[in-house]
């Protein structure tokens, strides 16, 4: 992966986290000690950032930085893996024919 795909990903991962923690643009901002401009030059992968710039926004998005570098599915992966755990009823291959089914209806 490039350095643009990264900042990029990334960026997209930051916008996500953003709009799921309800924030404005311009609250992440302030909370991150960034303008909103140049969080918005982040979010759309356009700009790089230093490490304090990177670790201020996870922590105004009360996130640890690792959380960026996952991609979708592995954080679907982990979503999954802990509704299973959490759930002492949970038949294993109950789970597996329910996901087996889903993916023949998604490839068909």
């Amino acid at each position: 992966m490039s350095d643009k795909q990264i900042s990029k990903s990334v960026g997209m991962q930051i916008l996500r986290k953003r709009t799921e923690k309800n924030y404005t643009r311009e609250t992440l901002a302030t909370l991150a000690d960034v303008s909103p401009s140049f969080l918005y030059e982040i979010e759309t992968g356009r700009k790089g950032f230093s490490v304090s710039v990177f670790y201020r926004i996870a922590k105004a998005l009360d996130t640890d930085v690792e959380y960026f570098f996952y991609d979708d599915m592995d954080k679907k992966e982990e979503t999954i893996l802990q509704i299973i755990k959490n759930d002492n009823n949970t038949d294993i291959n109950s789970v597996v024919e329910l996901l087996n089914a889903i993916q023949t209806v998604m490839n068909s």
